[in-house]
């Protein structure tokens, strides 16, 4: 498990409330970091992450995010 520092932005959570994507200002700019796994097995009726349809719509937020002053 782990926390996002202080000052910096969780950009989406888990179901448990954990920190999955987290943004943070680093020098003259941004950074985007996923804490996530691919590793684990899946209950039966569930879908990895990636596989979702909001993913590249998450993704593609999080880098637009990083890109703005």
């Amino acid at each position: 498990m782990v926390s996002a520092k202080p000052g910096a932005t969780v950009l989406l959570a888990g179901t448990h409330n954990e920190p999955l994507l987290v943004g943070s200002h680093y020098f003259n700019g941004k950074v985007v970091v996923f804490t996530g796994t691919t590793l684990g097995d899946f209950d039966p009726g569930q879908q990895a992450f990636w596989q979702a349809p909001e993913w590249p719509s998450i993704l593609r937020a999080a880098i637009q995010w990083s890109r703005t002053p």
